[in-house]
């Protein structure tokens, strides 16, 4: 019984230490708001979360994920999963939400040598807002702020995923936009 105390005790410490990674070196705003409005291309940037508006959240910390779960009923677990490089991609239909789990591509570089790599991307829609989750910030989703994605609108949360999608398997095509 000591060691799976102990077991328990070390996972739970390791991840509160993954989770809350680089939080005083932390550097820009890593939850996002944005919003464009019907007959509106361009997206907004906002200062609060609004009925159909893209909530991006990079590397969150325990405690932005606890707001998170709490405010919009999203599973903490399916949260975390989001930040998980181990998770596979999935599809979850819950009560309050819809979880989509995928893997993308990301360019890691050391020493002048480059390789590509996935992470996983969690998009959680719920009844008037998305949530996209992930563990740092990628161009896939930096082509959807900058508007370089036609027809990408908020208050249209379920087409939201498909240009997504698009752009996620455009990336593994071609391995450029990463």
């Amino acid at each position: 019984m000591p060691n799976t105390h102990f077991f328990f005790y070390w996972t739970k410490l390791l991840l509160s230490v993954i989770l809350n990674k680089n939080e005083a070196g932390r550097s820009g705003k890593m939850i996002q708001i944005y919003k464009n409005y019907e007959g509106h291309k361009e997206l907004e940037e906002l200062d609060h979360i609004e009925l159909e508006s893209w909530v991006m959240i990079t590397d969150p910390t325990m405690e932005e994920l606890m707001n998170i779960s709490r405010d919009y009923k999203i599973d903490m677990d399916d949260l975390k999963a989001a930040l998980d490089t181990e998770e596979r991609s999935r599809l979850e239909n819950e009560d309050d939400y819809t979880m989509i789990l995928v893997n993308i591509p990301v360019v890691e570089e050391e020493e002048g040598k480059k390789w590509y790599e996935t992470i996983p991307l969690g998009i959680f829609i719920t009844n008037k807002i998305v949530f996209t989750v992930c563990l740092e910030q990628t161009n896939i989703l930096k082509q959807f702020v900058d508007g370089l994605v036609s027809n990408f609108y908020t208050f249209m949360k379920t087409r939201f995923v498909y240009p997504v999608s698009y752009t996620h398997l455009r990336a593994h095509e071609t391995r450029s936009n990463l």
